[in-house]
C-alpha cells in the first residue's frame, strides 16, 4: 500500500506541475494578446480550474484520510495531508472543469466523481492508510 500511494503522490506533483505550466503558458498568451486580467481569469476559471473546485477536492480529500485513520489507518499530521492533497485538488479541478465543458449534459456526475468521489477514495490511500 505504501508503494501504490507513494506513485500517486508523485504522480499527482509531477500532473500538478505540468499543468500549472499549461495554466501560465495561456495566461501569457491571452495577455500577449491583448486580453484584460478579468478576461484571462474568467477564461482560467472556465477553461482550466477554478479555486472553489480545487478547495472543495482537497477539503474532500482532508476527509478521507481522516476517515481512513479512525477506520484503522495511521493518522498523519495535518500539515503532511494538506501538502499531498494540494496537487489533487488541482489535479482534480482540472479533470473537473475540462470534463464539463465537453460534456456539459453530465456536469452534475462529472463534479460528483471528481470532486468527491475520487478525492475522499485517494485522499484515503494517500495520507491514511
Amino acid at each position: 500500500m505504501n508503494t501504490l500511494a507513494e506513485a500517486l503522490r508523485w504522480a499527482f506533483i509531477c500532473g500538478t506541475a505540468v499543468l500549472l505550466v499549461a495554466c501560465i503558458t495561456t495566461a501569457t498568451r491571452k495577455r500577449s494578446e491583448g486580453a484584460s486580467w478579468g478576461t484571462i481569469i474568467a477564461h482560467m476559471e472556465n477553461k482550466w480550474l477554478s479555486a472553489d473546485k480545487a478547495l472543495f477536492a482537497i477539503f474532500t480529500g482532508y476527509f478521507g484520510s481522516r476517515v481512513a485513520e479512525h477506520i484503522g489507518g495511521s493518522p498523519p499530521g495535518t500539515e503532511e495531508c494538506l501538502t499531498i492533497l494540494f496537487p489533487l485538488g488541482v489535479v482534480a479541478a482540472v479533470v473537473a472543469t475540462r470534463l464539463t465543458v465537453r460534456r456539459a449534459d453530465r456536469a452534475t456526475w462529472i463534479n460528483l466523481l471528481a470532486l468527491v468521489a475520487a478525492p475522499i477514495a485517494l485522499g484515503a490511500v494517500t495520507t491514511g492508510w
